[in-house]
């Protein structure tokens, strides 16, 4: 698919509601609240038994939407309860990370193949294995879902580092040689903690630890680039991605953007790559730099009119979004999920109408009255 004219892309603006909406609602299962396929065709075996990060990605694509808020009540109680059904209540835990954890058992089952199932995250037992993160993170995402509509989880999740020592350790070993990986992980401790505030608060002392979260990110600060890494600059791309993930901690965290207009300059001097991951990192930075600082405006409407087009190649004739150009995506935290058909992704559709949402936003554009989660 090539470039459209600026009256191909506004019919295709035109028809994006709709579309991409019969899109989110092709995918859920019948009878089964919450229940969303990755694809809807080319899907793999794994892919219709994964489950909670699609109904993850699948609420958050229907707020976005506008359609959370058309379902009958009864409905997205149950779809509420859908996610929440995944928690690990009870039972002896493999893990200290899996004390009342969210946890889809193909997806770990897969994460636990190729390296060591459980290490503690004690000091000098080692790193996170693949499990772990993958316990973190799909916790946080769960948690960051419930928190959008309103709803939390069923019980504390406590198997996330919450003590002083925990904490500092868990936070001393991110390599920020490679600041997407250890970006995500400040995100997901950062809003694990928040969203638990509360909960927190009667066992440990939640505001010295989010502090210290803060406090973090300020030392990864590059104030040339107003990027956040450690030691020698990353390339372009992987430091834009890897600064993605602490503006979503920052946001969780409520602290303020360390050098915003840097960050803006930064941005603007790089094309995002083809990816939807690629596109969504930097219009969210672009984004959240700008509800700080309306520095450079007209620049950022220009440039996000440039993504625009991007998005507009990675449109599928099924209303859906691909992850890449080509393929749809293929893969779930390594568990193979579908074909890679040349079809719509829930991932994707869900990624890049949210970035959609954030382009219409910064550039009024058009009004689809669509809404801007928080992840």
């Amino acid at each position: 698919m090539s470039d459209p004219d600026q009256s191909k892309l506004q019919d295709w603006l035109d028809t994006l509601p709709d579309s991409v909406s019969a899109f989110a609602r092709s995918l859920a299962k019948p009878d089964c609240p919450g229940r969303f396929y990755p694809v809807k065709e080319g899907l793999r075996e794994a892919g219709r038994r994964a489950a909670l990060g699609f109904s993850c990605f699948a609420l958050k694509l229907y707020w976005t939407l506008g359609l959370w808020q058309t379902l009958e009540e009864a409905h997205r109680l149950a779809w509420i309860y859908f996610i929440q059904s995944y928690q690990l209540i009870g039972g002896k835990p493999a893990s200290p990370l899996s004390v009342n954890a969210f946890v889809d058992e193909p997806v770990l089952t897969h994460a636990g193949r190729t390296t060591p199932v459980w290490k503690t995250l004690l000091p000098g037992l080692g790193a996170l294995s693949a499990c772990e993160r993958l316990l973190i993170a799909e916790s946080k995402q769960a948690m960051a879902t419930l928190m959008q509509v309103g709803a939390y989880p069923l019980r504390l999740y406590e198997g996330c580092p919450h003590t002083p020592k925990s904490v500092h350790y868990f936070l001393s070993r991110l390599d920020w040689k490679q600041p997407w990986t250890a970006g995500a992980q400040l995100s997901n401790l950062s809003t694990i903690l928040t969203i638990q505030r509360r909960e927190f608060a009667d066992i440990c002392d939640i505001d010295r630890l989010l502090h210290g979260c803060v406090q973090l990110a300020g030392t990864m600060l590059d104030s040339e680039s107003g990027a956040y890494f450690s030691r020698q600059r990353p390339e372009q791309h992987q430091m834009i991605n890897g600064t993605m993930k602490v503006l979503t901690a920052l946001d969780w965290l409520d602290a303020p953007i360390h050098e915003p207009r840097r960050l803006v300059d930064t941005c603007l001097a790089v094309r995002p790559q083809g990816s939807g991951c690629d596109l969504v990192d930097h219009v969210y930075v672009l984004y959240r730099c700008h509800t700080q600082d309306p520095y450079r405006s007209e620049e950022i409407a220009a440039f996000c009119d440039t993504v625009l087009h991007r998005i507009y190649l990675h449109a599928k004739s099924d209303g859906g979004f691909s992850f890449y150009q080509n393929k749809s995506i293929t893969g779930y935290y390594g568990l193979p999920i579908s074909e890679g058909r040349p079809v719509g992704d829930l991932h994707a559709t869900a990624l890049l109408t949210w970035a959609l949402a954030m382009i219409f936003s910064l550039t009024g554009r058009r009004s689809a009255n669509w809404k801007v989660i928080r992840p």
